[in-house]
């Protein structure tokens, strides 16, 4: 029996990319190449901090914080 990896969701802008449960927030904002200052992270319809490892199945939002006017 092969066993793959349980993936989580990010979301950001229009991209999506798959990462590994288990997986911090703050690791996913650096594989999207985004500084942590700056980006909100939401799993749901809660705000969650960097050091939240996602689940199974979760989608996580990263959202801008700081737009240009």
């Amino acid at each position: 029996m092969i066993l793959f990896p349980m993936a989580a969701t990010v979301r950001y802008r229009g991209r999506e990319l798959s990462v590994e449960a288990g997986t911090s927030v703050k690791k996913a904002i650096r594989m999207l190449g985004l500084s942590l200052e700056g980006v909100i992270a939401k799993v749901g319809d809660r705000l969650v901090t960097e050091d939240y490892r996602l689940r199974e199945g979760e989608v996580l939002e990263i959202i801008s914080a700081i737009s240009g006017g």
